[in-house]
């Protein structure tokens, strides 16, 4: 009989873990809001892509986005950062910021359709250098007036450790 509490110990716990790493991994939005960007009529709450890790993941899988939500990728040096849709399931505007926060390229409505594969999928880039990236929901840039060399305000809070 003890091992039969056993195995329904083990067995529940292992449950209970799963949901744990379920709901915790959830992706179905977008990471916590972190810092604000001002741009163009509206400000953003962003959560920041700083690392690699982060970058790559993105948007990805996130399953909507609201009109003042968003995330600000940061590199650590400007250049053409390109983009692509994968993991994506909504469309996005990207918004190429430079050292200033001028943006320097806008790309509207990114679709998750424009990537099929890694070897058949379309990037986006700016055409000058940029050193930062917004990402923000499809038709954001056109409903509040953001175009090239707008400025966009923001101070990024330090990063957790």
């Amino acid at each position: 009989m003890g091992d039969m509490k056993q195995l329904f110990a083990a067995v529940f716990l292992f449950v209970a873990l799963v949901l744990v790493l379920l709901v915790l991994g959830s992706t179905d939005r977008p990471p916590a809001r972190t810092n604000e960007v001002a741009i163009g009529d509206a400000r953003v709450e962003v959560a920041v892509a700083r690392t690699p890790a982060e970058q790559a993941r993105g948007l990805s899988g996130v399953e909507s986005l609201g009109d003042g939500e968003g995330m600000l990728f940061v590199f650590e040096v400007s250049g053409r950062h390109a983009f692509w849709m994968k993991g994506m399931k909504i469309s996005i505007d990207i918004i190429w910021l430079d050292e200033q926060g001028a943006v320097v390229g806008i790309e509207e409505n990114a679709s998750p359709s424009s990537y099929r594969s890694d070897n058949d999928a379309e990037t986006f880039s700016p055409a000058q250098d940029a050193r930062y990236v917004l990402e923000v929901r499809a038709g954001f840039a056109e409903a509040h007036g953001v175009e090239i060399g707008d400025k966009a305000q923001f101070s990024l809070a330090a990063p957790s450790s």
